[in-house]
């Protein structure tokens, strides 16, 4: 990997991580 991908890897990481929370308390919720 070079380091553009792992900055971009990084500022996406914030945004998967709420998608994935989201998921789960749509799941618990629901």
């Amino acid at each position: 990997m070079s380091i553009f991908d792992w900055q971009f890897a990084w500022s996406i990481l914030p945004d998967l991580l709420r998608a994935s929370l989201n998921t789960v308390i749509i799941t618990l919720v629901g």
